[in-house]
């Protein structure tokens, strides 16, 4: 079988013509050569100073230009998610995290930069619990300055709430977890606390605690808003908040638009961050 796909609009960097180039889907698609092919594909359109971008179905509304799946740089560029370092730990963590090495190494690096401040550590969304044994790791690193690691997920998926998110989650999704797993793996870190539930019900255990450091990575609307309105006032001053998928084009009415909605009147300003993750530093003026 063979169903028709839309085109691919590959678009220069500087002024210029515009080709279309139709592609054929078919039940095959996922099939590893296939995908290599087109990774290829990809790669050399790149390398000659192309972006590409995959043109919407007929009547699907376009997808903003700023997602460009690819750019055309023309120069190696640092990755220290590749150090040896992050490396080991992202082995060790792979199969039990959706996040990329990229996204793992900054989660690291700004939860490091905040043993400093005062406060707990907290992470809404856990999944199986890859990031928070980074985050926990680097809390371990500093014994003088103990502090608790907050967890929050329903360890079961996503919420019933989901059906009604623009992402087009359901509920259910991402529901692969094992909670007894979770705190197994988790277990080298006793200062963890776990907080099974549907939020922002289950923050009524923390209403006293001050965060110095937060990991959000619940992907809807009403839960990143939800999350949003309990830990803003509860930050320390120079505490960072990291959103996790803000800049995925999947989530930009969903995560996104929730972190831009409630920062819009305050005094910070989200940092998007080549990952498509963004930061908030909790300024000491509201």
């Amino acid at each position: 079988m063979v169903e028709a796909r839309p085109e691919l609009e590959v678009r220069q960097p500087l002024p210029g013509p515009m080709v279309r180039v139709p592609l054929v889907r078919t039940d095959f698609e996922k099939n590893s050569m296939l995908s290599l092919i087109k990774k290829t594909v990809r790669k050399g359109l790149n390398h000659l100073g192309y972006e590409v971008h995959l043109l919407p179905k007929p009547g699907e509304a376009p997808i903003p230009i700023e997602y460009a799946s690819l750019l055309p740089f023309h120069y190696a560029r640092y990755q220290p998610w590749f150090e040896d370092w992050i490396s080991k730990e992202y082995s060790e963590i792979k199969n039990n995290t959706c996040c990329f090495p990229d996204h793992c190494y900054l989660v690291a690096k700004f939860s490091r930069s905040c043993l400093h401040l005062e406060g707990d550590f907290i992470e809404c969304g856990t999944y199986r619990g890859g990031t928070a044994h980074l985050i926990a790791s680097e809390i371990k690193s500093t014994p003088s300055r103990p502090r608790e690691l907050h967890l929050f997920d329903t360890f079961t998926g996503m919420p019933p709430q989901a059906v009604l998110d623009p992402s087009g989650h359901r509920e259910g999704d991402l529901g692969d977890v094992d909670f007894k797993a979770v705190q197994a793996f988790l277990k080298p870190f006793p200062f963890i606390r776990f907080h099974q539930g549907i939020i922002p019900a289950t923050f009524e255990a923390i209403q006293s605690k001050k965060f110095a450091f937060a990991h959000i990575d619940v992907d809807l609307y009403s839960s990143v808003m939800d999350s949003c309105q309990f830990l803003y006032e509860r930050m320390t001053p120079g505490g960072i908040m990291v959103f996790d998928d803000y800049g995925f084009e999947k989530y930009r009415n969903s995560a996104k638009k929730a972190v831009d909605d409630f920062f819009r009147d305050k005094v910070e300003s989200p940092i998007i961050m080549g990952t498509a993750q963004c930061i908030v530093i909790k300024s000491a003026v509201n």
